[in-house]
């Protein structure tokens, strides 16, 4: 309620009370028949300039709605399965061990070996090169990339497939420049002995990639 319908409503229950009032010599009216009517109208003023009084205090006092956002959505982490086939001879007499990458949801993956180095009789890292020569290859569901490696003259080490996943080709590694500097990242930060190879190589692979990038750990052995 404004001032001036408040303002209304007291001319009016000043007219009625006027109104009302009886002349000296006039014989005075039942109070019941006159009263009630103003008796009313003097409560519903009372009652308006109350609610009129209190309406800001509770408009200051109720509290304030809260806006919520739209939910942010984070998208399932890729599930990866690496199937491993143990050291097949080939017709040149070579041994090769052969790993399945399987995705359920498309990714782009880099594969990283912890593998044993006959040159310096050693385990060190090596970037996996596809068919074409890149380092990042793109899964599709349905899609099993074959990831061989050469272990013909390889001890019964354990030795460790770290596969780098995102859902952007981009967060991988793929330039010389980019492959370079992984290398020399995963050669500073390589654990000497870790108490769990796998858990311990995948720890290090990961600190050398963008956050978003999954690393999923496969230990083998050759026998």
């Amino acid at each position: 309620m404004n001032d001036k319908q408040l303002e209304n409503l007291v001319r009016m229950a000043l007219e009625v009370d006027e109104l009302e009032r009886p002349a000296s010599d006039a014989t005075p009216l039942c109070r019941g028949s006159r009263r009630a009517p103003r008796a009313l109208l003097w409560a519903g003023l009372a009652g308006a300039a109350a609610a009129a009084c209190a309406l800001p205090l509770l408009l200051r006092s109720s509290p304030r709605p809260v806006t919520v956002g739209p939910a942010v959505q984070y998208a399932a982490a890729t599930a990866l399965d690496i199937a491993y086939c143990p050291g097949e001879r080939t017709e040149d007499g070579r041994r090769v061990a052969r790993f399945e990458p399987s995705a359920a949801q498309y990714c782009a993956v880099l594969a990283i070996f912890y593998t044993w180095h006959n040159g310096c009789r050693c385990l060190s890292w090596k970037l996996h090169e596809w068919d074409d020569g890149s380092t990042v290859a793109e899964i599709t569901p349905g899609q099993e990339p074959e990831i061989t490696l050469d272990v013909t003259d390889t001890p019964a080490v354990e030795q460790v497939l770290l596969v780098a996943i995102s859902d952007d080709p981009g967060d991988l590694p793929s330039s010389e420049e980019e492959t370079c500097g992984l290398i020399d990242c995963l050669n500073e930060v390589t654990p000497s002995e870790p108490a769990s190879a796998a858990a311990a190589y995948a720890s290090a692979v990961k600190s050398c990639l963008p956050a978003s990038v999954r690393v999923v750990p496969r230990s083998f052995m050759v026998e």
